[in-house]
């Protein structure tokens, strides 16, 4: 699971716009299902890649739907082989986070 950066992390943008990312390792050829099953329950939460090569992605979880994505979760990445990682070393780019941390 996420190591203590990125539970830091967490809190902090939590605490700032409600929003805790929850970073995931998948299959290269998975990532399209993880953005359509978080799609598919709309406004639960927001997928987006950050690195296609090593298929890391961030799911952004509004704090009052956390315990619903965490079930999710629980239940989908065993079934695709799916881990929780520490954020990466380098969160530039255009894919919301970077906005709610100033």
């Amino acid at each position: 699971m996420a190591d203590e950066r990125g539970r830091g992390l967490a809190v902090n943008l939590g605490e700032k716009s409600g929003v805790v990312p929850i970073f995931l390792e998948v299959a290269p050829e998975q990532i399209a299902y993880w953005k359509f099953l978080f799609e598919s329950y709309e406004e639960l939460a927001i997928v987006r890649t950050l690195d296609r090569k090593k298929a890391v992605i961030v799911v952004l979880a509004m704090q009052d739907f956390l315990p619903d994505v965490r079930r999710i979760l629980e239940e989908a990445c065993p079934y695709t082989g799916a881990r929780e990682v520490a954020p990466p070393a380098n969160l530039s780019g255009d894919w919301l986070l970077s906005e709610l941390e100033t």
